[in-house]
C-alpha cells in the first residue's frame, strides 16, 4: 500500500511538472458530492467518462474517485460544454 501511494505521488509530481494541456480521460468510479477537488460533477454519474486536465484527473485518481480510462470510442462528457449549456439556460 505504501509503495502504491509513493508511486502515485511520483506520477502526480511528474504530471504537475509537465506543461501538457492535453486532456486525460478518466472514468468516475465513486461519487460523494457534486464537486470533488474543484471539479464540478453535478451532471456526471458513476461510470461516465470525462476528459479533464491532467492535474484534475490525477487528483481524482489518487483519491479513488476515478480511474484512468483508455482513449477508446464511447460517450465522453466534456465538462466545459456542459458548463456553457447550463449557463445558456440560465440566461
Amino acid at each position: 500500500m505504501l509503495e502504491r501511494a509513493h508511486t502515485n505521488r511520483l506520477l502526480l509530481k511528474r504530471d504537475l511538472c509537465s506543461d501538457s494541456n492535453h486532456p486525460m480521460r478518466v472514468k468516475l468510479v465513486r461519487k460523494f458530492a457534486n464537486v470533488l477537488n474543484g471539479v464540478d460533477l453535478s451532471t456526471i454519474n458513476v461510470g461516465d467518462l470525462m476528459d479533464l486536465m491532467p492535474y484534475q484527473a490525477q487528483m481524482l485518481i489518487l483519491e479513488g474517485w476515478a480511474e484512468e480510462a483508455p482513449r477508446a470510442p464511447g460517450k465522453v462528457i466534456d465538462l466545459q460544454s456542459v458548463k456553457h449549456s447550463i449557463a445558456d439556460r440560465k440566461e
